[in-house]
C-alpha cells in the first residue's frame, strides 16, 4: 500500500499548485467514465501470452567489438530483428578480432573452436560482412553450417555454395561526395585521395579512380596511397593551402601494419587544417566535414528483414538494398563552422550532427524538471482517490506475478531446486532438475539433499559439510558459486556448477540452488591446456636453438679471429722481408704468397657474413613443399623435379630453405649429367627421415663425412656445412648416403614432436 506524504505548512504554496492541477484532474475524471476497481476485466492484461519458436541468429566479424562498423552493424541488426513478431530471436555477437592475428597455427586453433562452438550454438542463420571472417566459418567443415543461410557482403570467386547470399556492398559515391564538396568550398586548387595499401583499401582506391576517370575534374587529383603512416604524415602536414583530402580507407599499409581507419582520420585532422571528406558515417565526428555517405544501422535493417524472409520460407532479393534507401548527405557541424560553410548552401535534406544547443534546447532539462515535480504532486494528490483501486490491482499483480516466477522457474535452461535450510530439505524443483537427478520432482523431494552427494561416495561426509558451511555463508549475505559433480539414478555423473542465492522469505529460510552442465567446458578446458602445453615444448626448442647457436657463433669467432691473425702475421712477415731485396723472382714469390693469404683472409672474412645469420630468428613450422616450390622458380634449368612431401611440416631454423637450396645447386653445379631431382619422405620409428636424391655422379666414399666440413670442396667448401649448421640449431641431423655413380642422398632425420604430417 503507497505511503502518502504529510506537507508541512511552509510548503503551502506548492500545495496551491497541486491543488490547481487537483481540479483539474477532478473535472476530467467528472468528463470521463470512472472504471470500477470491482471490475477486474478492465485492468487485466488482454495481450496473449504467445509461445514464440526461438531463433538464434549469428553475427560474425573479422575485428573486435570496439571496431566503429562493428558496433553500427550490430545496432542496425538489433533493430530490425526486434521487428520480428512470429520468433522470438535471438542475436548472438562474435567479434573474431582476426583482422590483426594472421598467424597460420593461430587461425588453425580459431578454426576448431569455431567449429567446436557452432555446433553447440546450432545458429539458424548467419550475417558476415568481412571475406576472413566468412573464410573462418567455410574453413570449419561443420556439416551443420552446410545447411544454414549464410548472407555475407563479399565473397571472393564465383563458384558460391548454394546456402551463401551475396548482398551488394556499401558503393563509394565518390561522384556525389567530391561535387558537394567542390560546390561548397569553390576556391580548391588540390584534391588529394588517402587510402591504405592492403587488399581491401586497394579495391575501395580502384574503385574511387574509376569514379575520377569517368569525371571531368578541372583540379588535379593526386593519391597518397602507396605510404608508411610516417610519410603519410609527412605528405598531410605539408598540403598546400586551397586543397581537399577525400579519405576512402587506412586500414593497413604494405609492410603489414594494421590501423583503425578511424584513428588514422582522426590523427590526420590533428595535423592539417584541410578540409576533409568521406564515405562512410563512422568517419563523421572523427575529422571528416562529410559526404554522401551510407548508414550502415539501416543497411542492418536491410540484413535483418533478409534473415527474416528467409526465417518465412521466403527467397530474398537485392530490392532491400536500393542505395536511395539508404545513402544520404551528412554533415559534421563543428567542421561546418570552423571552415565558415553557409549551411543554406548545404544539399536538401541533409543531416547535421553534433549541432550545439540554443539557449532555448540547452536548458530544456530544468524546465522539464519542474513540470516533472509539479506532475508528481498531481500524482501524490490523485493517489488519494485511487489507492482503494491501487491495492485491488497489487494484489493482482502479485498474485500473475508469483504465476510468472513459476512459469520462468519451469522453463529456465538450468536444473533449479529450493532448499529449505532449517529441514535440511528440498521443497521445490524444476524440470531440468529432474533431467539432472534422474528421478521425478515428489522422489527428488522425498530424497533431500543426500542427492547433492551419493551415500556410496567416498567423502560423503566432507562433501556434506562442505555444502552446510556454503549454506551458511549464502544466508548471511554473501552469493556461493562452486563445481560439484552430480550422479543420476542411472550412474550417470554431471559437472555442474552450482549457484546458491538466498530467497526472500517471512516464514523460513530458503536457498534457491542452480545447476549448469559444464561438461563442454571442462572438455575446452583440456584442449586449451594441452595447446599451452604444445606451445611450451616449442618454447622450449627455440631457447635450446639459441643456446647452441650462440654457442657455435662463439666459436666461429674464436676459430676465425685465430686464423686471420696467423694470415695477418705471415702477410706482415713477407713483406717485411720484402723490403730489403732487390727486384728479384724471390720477391715475386713472395709477392705471390701475399696475394694467397689476402684471398684466404677475404674467403674467412666472407664465410663469417654467411654464417651471421643462423639462429639469429626463432625456429619455426614450415612447409617442406613450399619451400622446394620457391626454390625450383629460382633456377633457370632443365632437371625435372619429382616431389613427394605433400603438406609435411618441420620446426627448424627460418634459414631451412637454403639447406634445400643448396643441395639443388650442387646439383647444378657438380652433376653435370644430372636430370632428375627426388624428394620424399618415411617414417622410421617416432623420427621422420626427408630425402633429397639426384642421379648425378654422387659421392666418392672416401668423401662422405668430409663434405660437410667446412672449407672442403670445389667452390667455396661453405654450403653444406651451414646447412648442417642450420639444421643442428634445432637438433635436426644431416647424412650423405647415396652411391657413388648413382646420385646423392641426403638423408635429414627430424625426431618426433618437430614434425606434422
Amino acid at each position: 500500500m503507497p505511503v502518502i506524504p504529510r506537507f508541512h505548512k511552509n510548503y503551502s504554496y506548492i500545495v496551491n499548485i497541486g491543488l490547481i492541477i487537483f481540479i483539474i484532474l477532478v473535472l476530467i475524471q467528472a468528463l470521463c467514465p470512472v472504471v470500477s476497481a470491482e471490475d477486474p476485466t478492465h485492468f487485466q492484461n488482454t495481450s496473449p501470452v504467445l509461445d514464440h519458436p526461438k531463433k538464434t541468429i549469428l553475427f560474425v566479424s573479422d575485428t573486435s567489438n570496439k571496431y566503429p562498423i562493428f558496433q553500427l552493424w550490430e545496432k542496425g541488426l538489433a533493430q530490425g530483428l526486434a521487428k520480428e513478431k512470429d520468433f522470438t530471436i535471438d542475436l548472438v555477437v562474435e567479434p573474431l578480432d582476426i583482422i590483426r592475428y594472421k598467424d597460420p597455427v593461430y587461425i588453425d586453433q580459431m578454426i576448431t573452436l569455431y567449429q567446436y562452438k557452432l555446433e553447440k550454438l546450432k545458429p539458424d542463420a548467419i550475417f558476415t560482412f568481412n571475406q576472413e571472417s566468412l573464410d573462418i566459418l567455410r574453413r570449419t567443415n561443420s556439416t551443420y553450417i552446410q545447411n544454414i543461410p549464410i548472407i555475407t557482403t563479399r565473397m571472393n570467386g564465383t563458384d558460391n555454395p548454394p546456402n551463401i547470399l551475396l548482398i551488394p556492398s556499401f558503393p563509394i559515391f565518390f561522384n556525389q561526395t567530391i561535387e558537394m564538396a567542390l560546390s561548397l568550398l569553390p576556391d580548391t586548387r588540390h584534391v588529394y585521395i588517402i587510402a591504405g595499401n592492403n587488399p581491401s583499401d586497394n579495391a575501395d582506391t580502384l574503385q574511387v579512380k574509376q569514379s575520377i576517370d569517368q569525371m571531368e575534374l578541372k583540379v588535379p587529383v593526386e593519391y597518397l596511397t602507396n605510404l608508411t603512416l610516417e610519410e603519410l604524415e609527412q605528405r598531410v602536414s605539408s598540403l598546400p593551402d586551397k586543397s581537399i583530402i577525400y579519405y576512402i580507407r587506412y586500414s593497413g599499409d604494405s609492410q603489414g601494419n594494421y590501423y583503425i581507419p578511424t584513428d588514422i582520420v582522426s590523427k590526420i585532422r590533428e595535423i592539417t587544417d584541410v578540409p576533409i571528406f568521406g564515405g562512410t558515417d563512422t568517419y563523421i565526428g572523427k575529422g571528416i566535414v562529410g559526404g554522401y555517405i551510407p548508414s550502415t544501422p539501416i543497411r542492418g535493417e536491410m540484413v535483418a528483414q533478409t534473415i527474416i524472409d528467409y526465417l518465412h520460407g521466403k527467397t530474398p532479393g537485392d530490392s532491400y538494398f536500393r542505395p536511395s534507401e539508404y545513402m544520404q548527405y551528412v554533415f559534421d557541424w563543428r567542421e561546418i563552422k570552423r571552415l565558415g560553410i553557409n549551411q543554406s548552401n548545404l544539399p536538401k535534406n541533409a543531416q547535421i550532427l553534433y549541432k550545439e544547443d540554443n539557449i532555448y534546447e540547452k536548458y530544456y532539462g530544468p524546465i522539464l524538471l519542474v513540470i516533472f515535480i509539479i506532475f508528481v504532486e498531481s500524482l501524490l494528490i490523485t493517489g488519494l482517490l485511487i489507492n482503494r483501486r491501487n491495492r485491488i490491482l497489487a494484489e493482482r499483480n502479485l498474485k500473475e506475478s508469483e504465476e510468472r516466477f513459476r512459469v520462468l522457474v519451469e522453463q529456465a535452461p538450468e536444473a533449479i531446486t529450493v532448499i529449505d535450510i532449517e529441514n535440511n530439505q528440498f521443497i521445490n524443483a524444476n524440470r531440468n532438475a529432474e533431467r539432472l537427478f534422474g528421478y521425478n520432482r515428489d522422489e527428488i523431494l522425498k530424497h533431500g539433499l543426500n542427492l547433492l552427494c551419493p551415500p556410496d561416495s567416498t567423502d560423503s561426509i566432507q562433501i556434506n559439510r562442505s555444502i552446510q558451511d556454503k549454506m551458511e555463508k549464502v544466508m548471511s549475505g554473501e552469493e556461493v558459486i562452486f563445481e560439484q559433480t552430480i550422479r543420476s539414478i542411472d550412474g550417470v555423473s554431471t559437472p555442474c556448477e552450482i549457484r546458491f542465492v538466498k530467497l526472500p522469505s517471512q516464514k523460513a529460510q530458503l536457498i534457491r540452488a542452480s545447476y549448469i552442465d559444464i561438461s563442454s567446458y571442462k572438455q575446452t578446458e583440456a584442449e586449451l591446456e594441452h595447446r599451452v602445453q604444445t606451445r611450451t615444448n616449442e618454447l622450449q626448442i627455440a631457447q635450446e636453438a639459441f643456446k647452441q647457436a650462440n654457442i657455435k657463433l662463439n666459436l666461429l669467432s674464436r676459430i676465425t679471429r685465430h686464423d686471420i691473425l696467423n694470415g695477418v702475421t705471415a702477410l706482415l712477415g713477407y713483406l717485411e722481408m720484402s723490403r730489403d731485396l732487390k727486384p728479384s723472382e724471390q720477391i715475386d714469390e713472395y709477392l705471390k704468397s701475399c696475394l694467397n693469404i689476402t684471398k684466404i683472409i677475404q674467403s674467412q672474412i666472407d664465410f663469417t657474413s654467411v654464417y651471421d645469420n643462423i639462429g639469429t630468428e626463432s625456429p619455426k613450422w614450415q612447409n617442406i613443399e613450399l619451400i622446394l616450390e620457391k626454390i625450383k622458380s629460382n633456377f633457370s634449368t632443365q632437371l625435372n623435379f619429382h616431389g613427394n612431401v605433400h603438406g609435411i611440416e618441420i620446426y627448424a631454423d627460418p634459414l631451412l630453405e637454403k639447406v634445400f637450396f643448396t643441395f639443388i645447386e650442387n646439383t647444378i653445379r657438380h652433376s653435370v649429367h644430372a636430370t632428375d631431382i627426388w624428394a620424399s619422405y618415411e617414417l622410421n620409428n617416432t623420427d621422420l627421415i626427408i630425402r633429397y636424391e639426384d642421379n648425378g655422379i654422387g659421392v666418392p666414399n672416401s668423401d662422405k663425412k668430409k663434405i660437410f666440413k667446412r672449407g672442403f670442396g670445389k667452390n667455396t667448401g661453405f654450403g653444406l656445412f651451414i646447412s648442417q649448421e642450420i639444421l643442428a640449431i634445432t637438433q635436426l641431423n644431416i647424412e650423405e648416403n647415396g652411391e657413388e655413380g648413382k646420385g646423392v642422398r641426403f638423408e635429414i632425420t627430424v625426431p618426433q614432436k618437430q614434425y606434422k604430417l
